[in-house]
């Protein structure tokens, strides 16, 4: 459960409440934060991260920041809160978060870790928890003035001490530009919870954020200093820092002070009063700005290259994204093809994977048509599959990266829209592309691991549709959609947490279509059919009644066609 707890917001609160936003009057730049306390681990639990939460949450707040506040997250309240943090971004503000809690670094990488993680093997890591990386991408995106990041992060890892790539401690992250990193311990090594009521590091930092004339760097300085004498040297702070200029969190007059400019401003950025109207500048402006998105271009596929070499390491990977997102952090405001390289740059497609774990289920609809026929035992071993059918804004990303045509939205709106008009062998193209940029496997669902997901795995209730008995509920078919897709997420999910899987759009599976495929499908992790001329399609969509909408329904199409009911979603396999 999530909450948050300050003045006179009451104790108890609705799920709408959980997030409480702290707002204050307007200061010199929009200050954005938000703030994490996880405590409540079902094992391995924490004393102090709810308060601290709730105390950080309170000195931002009197520093005029705009606080989203939460305790006690799971993964995907985790993501989601991220998400909304970066979506309040611009560049015109200060953006600070704040976690509390269980962290751990696996492979020189650092993973946040919600309180419903369940890690039983090394590789669930990754899957169970909230990469920083994450954060760091969001304000990136948004190319916010200044970014803060805060890690009371570095207790003793709750990870079992034979993971073969674990250490204690969180790994060092390069700091892109104007960003600080703050630690509450040094790289690789743990920090105290604190015997009072506020971990040891934490309550030192909530000491100086509350004192004014002090720099930021200096506030850390100071904390630095405090944590390392009273744990009689065992912990000592670290930041990383790219700022330039001076940040102050109190100060009547001005907040950044930005370095002075080392040469003169360019004519065309003075002020109007010094200059006439005329619109000899515009033809040079026009050049200006193509030589500018040019390099920009060329840069992107310098980068890009070396973010499929196999052969360069991580590091040098995580290196050349920071390099590009920095040095190309202008805006172009007469187009949106930069934004689109720095999402790719920064790998922020958004697919929220959900585990599902392996199990033996019955698959087939006794009471369907004859291609689900025999109801037969199948037994899959563990996958993650994206919690949302891919979206425009996803696929779009894709097509601006090969340089492919994007496909029509028939007028119904692009965004978190399932994207539509697009053929099985286009969705196989996001799925290879994706795999090279995330170093990962990602493909479409075979019809097994579809059926299985949208039963709800190892969690179903038994439901006929996806998530329920009533369609209402979990999709959009032909009653109530109104002629069109909806975005994402805006039904319920079902019982894995997963959405969409009745109705919206049919959705492309990776297997070849058979209506007599089931009286000879073997029982472990079939994949359909050798050969065929069509391709699965599952799940119902818009157009379709009820009756089409079931788990259990089965169709197909030939992969070629493109049209506005077929979209599709991805799957993940464990490393």
């Amino acid at each position: 459960m999530r909450y948050f707890l300050y003045a006179l917001i009451p104790l108890f609160l609705s799920a709408q409440e959980r997030g409480i936003k702290l707002s204050q009057s307007a200061g010199p730049e929009k200050r954005i934060a938000l703030v994490i306390g996880n405590a409540k681990y079902s094992s391995s639990p924490l004393r102090n991260p709810e308060n601290d939460a709730i105390d950080m949450a309170k000195v931002l707040s009197n520093a005029n920041f705009v606080v989203d506040a939460y305790t006690n997250l799971n993964q995907k309240e985790m993501k989601r809160a991220i998400r909304r943090f970066g979506e309040q971004l611009n560049s015109n503000c200060v953006a600070l978060f704040y976690y509390a809690g269980h962290a751990a670094q696996v492979s020189g990488k650092n993973y946040l870790i919600p309180i419903d993680a369940d890690i039983v093997k090394e590789e669930d890591v990754e899957l169970e928890s909230v990469d920083v990386a994450r954060v760091l991408a969001e304000m990136e995106a948004a190319r916010s003035r200044l970014n803060i990041v805060v890690l009371d992060a570095c207790r003793d890892s709750p990870l079992p001490r034979t993971f073969r790539s674990t250490a204690r401690g969180l790994a060092q992250m390069t700091a892109p530009v104007g960003t600080l990193i703050a630690y509450s311990t040094s790289p690789g090594s743990i920090a105290s919870d604190g015997s009072g009521r506020n971990g040891l590091y934490t309550g030192k930092l909530l000491k100086y954020l509350g004192e004014r004339g002090l720099r930021l760097e200096d506030v850390f300085k100071n904390v630095r200093t405090e944590v390392r004498e009273e744990s009689g040297g065992a912990q000592i702070t670290w930041e990383s820092n790219s700022i330039e200029g001076d940040f102050y969190f109190h100060d009547a007059i001005a907040t950044i002070i930005p370095p002075a400019p080392k040469e003169p401003l360019p004519s065309s950025e003075k002020t109007q009063a010094n200059k006439e109207f005329s619109l000899d500048d515009i033809e040079s402006e026009r050049v200006a700005g193509n030589r500018k998105l040019q390099a920009m271009k060329d840069a992107f596929e310098k980068v890009q290259d070396l973010l499929k070499d196999t052969t360069v390491s991580n590091s040098k990977k995580d290196l050349a994204r920071q390099r590009f997102l920095g040095f190309f952090a202008e805006d172009l405001t007469w187009t949106n093809e930069d934004d689109a390289m720095r999402k790719l740059v920064s790998k922020n497609l958004d697919i929220n994977f959900i585990l599902v774990e392996g199990g033996t289920f019955q698959m087939g609809d006794i009471d369907g048509t004859s291609d689900a026929k025999p109801v037969h035992k199948v037994a899959l071993k563990s996958f993650s599959v994206s919690a949302t059918e891919i979206t425009f804004e996803q696929y779009d990303s894709y097509c601006y990266a090969i340089g492919k045509e994007k496909p029509d939205d028939n007028g119904w709106g692009r965004s978190n829209r399932p994207v539509i008009n697009m053929n099985w062998e286009d969705a196989n193209g996001f799925c290879k592309w994706t795999s090279g940029i995330t170093g990962t496997t990602i493909r479409l669902p075979y019809e097994a691991e579809w059926e299985y997901t949208a039963r709800g795995g190892k969690k179903t209730h038994g439901n006929r549709f996806s998530g329920s008995n009533s369609i209402e509920s979990v999709g959009w078919y032909k009653r109530n959609a109104g002629s069109q897709t909806h975005g994402v997420e805006t039904k319920q999910p079902n019982e894995l947490g997963i959405y969409d899987m009745t109705g919206n759009v049919w959705e492309w599976c990776q297997d070849y279509a058979d209506p007599n495929y089931y009286r000879t499908s073997p029982s472990d992790n079939p994949h359909g059919p050798s050969t065929g001329n069509y391709r699965v399609l599952r799940g119902g969509g818009w157009i379709n009644s009820d009756s089409y909408c079931t788990v259990g329904t089965r169709n197909g199409n030939s992969p070629d066609v493109r049209n506005q009911y077929c979209g599709f979603r991805v799957v993940q396999e464990l490393q």
